[in-house]
């Protein structure tokens, strides 16, 4: 017997598409809280945490990622701010390649990273 579909089989039929988004959960504890330094003026310690959080994510995702993009982007104001501006600009340059190739080009949330 050869059975093949037809068009009234798959009709009505929709996919159910789930993404998962990992998160490595020390390195985001380590994000969070040298946000929370930095809101406080802690810079050094902002600067060390959140270098920490970007080297453990770098080991855990690779160097694609939308977190290892905020941590660039993060590095890269407190380097402004530490008046180290090379620093800065290499960041922010690395923090926009990743988004970049995570959410592409025409993503609105890139056009607004390039902008802070």
């Amino acid at each position: 017997e050869n059975r093949h579909f037809t068009e009234s089989d798959i009709m009505n039929v929709f996919p159910i598409v789930k993404t998962l988004q990992p998160r490595a959960r020390d390195a985001t504890k380590l994000k969070d809280l040298a946000e929370d330094r930095l809101g406080n003026g802690y810079l050094g310690e902002s600067h060390e945490l959140i270098t920490d959080a970007l080297n453990t994510m770098l080991q855990v995702y690779g160097p694609l990622h939308s977190d290892i993009e905020s941590s660039h982007k993060h590095l890269a104001h407190i380097s402004y701010l530490f008046g180290r501006i090379g620093q800065a600009v290499s960041h922010q340059k690395q923090g926009l390649l990743a988004s970049e190739r995570v959410l592409g080009i025409d993503t609105t949330r890139r056009s607004t990273a390039t902008c802070t």
